[in-house]
């Protein structure tokens, strides 16, 4: 696509987002970037910018350090995170301008992105958590059913949330024990094995749960609604927070607290790296590394079994 050097701002915006949407970017992606954008091309405009023709490195480069210093919401400085998607998305928009054909240099060639400090996430549950989340569910109702079948598959798989609430029938296939993520973040698709207990629990709901929530309408999605339709996700989120309450558990409790945890798991019990990459449809081991981190206590427990001088008197 190429466009126009003087077209307003946001026609390049508009054509910006139309070639991500063509590369198989996710609709929320697109949106934060968009977002994001938005705050730069006003910043810009007030400078007497009136197309991103006259972007230049300077601009790119005081905008960043206005980041580093703006307020966020609740006039907190913004986190590493969100100068992170927004240098990004600029620095996307720079490539994207010289494609266009719109500037003969990429005016974001020299941006950074910030450095983020990568942390295991605090809401890992440990093995006998998991255990008594997964037994809360009342298994002599339809949603209880749905739940607990749900909760197994997170725990099984580490599927995102838009993962799991976007299965279709014919994407489980329990008699091989797997289950198929047709469009992941990025675009890309996956399959993911079934733990013998996720099987069984998804088992359960299909014999004697799905059909009675989708007596009335059937949209086609594994898991459904009462009234058939695709599961909403801040519904499920109240009733994990239910369930984690009932277990026990004071930490909150959502989609990505069984991802991170099965993880976390897997990587404690010596499964490689690359099989939790593949299994969670990471794109490099950087994103995967987080879990490869201890905590202290782990460090501990494992000095005090093997090093030598813990294991002599002295």
């Amino acid at each position: 696509m190429t466009m126009s050097k003087r077209e307003p701002f946001d026609t390049t915006l508009g054509n910006f987002a139309q070639q991500l949407r063509a590369q198989d970017y996710a609709a929320r992606t697109i949106a934060t970037y968009l977002w994001h954008l938005g705050h730069f091309r006003r910043w810009l405009a007030d400078r007497g910018l009136s197309s991103f023709a006259a972007l230049s490195t300077d601009h790119v480069a005081a905008y960043q350090r206005l980041l580093a210093s703006r307020p966020g919401k609740g006039g907190r400085p913004l986190s590493a995170g969100s100068r992170a998607i927004a240098a990004s998305a600029i620095r996307m928009l720079g490539a994207w301008l010289v494609r266009a054909g719109a500037a003969r240099t990429d005016p974001a060639r020299d941006l950074e992105l910030p450095r983020m400090r990568k942390t295991l996430p605090d809401n890992v549950l440990s093995v006998r958590e998991v255990e008594r989340l997964l037994g809360t569910p009342a298994l002599d109702d339809p949603e209880g059913l749905r739940d607990r079948a749900l909760m197994e598959l997170l725990y099984a798989t580490g599927l995102r949330q838009s993962e799991a609430l976007d299965l279709r029938l014919d994407d489980v296939d329990l008699a091989g024990s797997t289950v198929r993520v047709r469009r992941g973040k990025g675009g890309a698709g996956r399959m993911a094995p079934l733990a013998r207990e996720a099987v069984a629990a998804l088992s359960a709901y299909l014999a004697e749960a799905r059909a009675l929530l989708a007596q009335f309408k059937d949209s086609g999605f594994f898991f459904v609604s009462r009234a058939g339709t695709r599961l909403d996700p801040s519904g499920m989120l109240k009733r994990f927070k239910r369930y984690a309450g009932a277990a026990g558990i004071k930490r909150p409790v959502g989609f990505h607290t069984f991802r991170h945890s099965v993880a976390t798991h897997l990587m404690q019990r010596g499964v490689h790296i690359r099989y939790i990459m593949e299994l969670l449809g990471h794109g490099s081991l950087g994103a995967t590394q987080i879990y490869t981190r201890v905590t202290i206590d782990d460090l501990k427990r494992a000095h005090a079994r093997y090093h030598p001088r813990e294991r002599m008197d002295v």
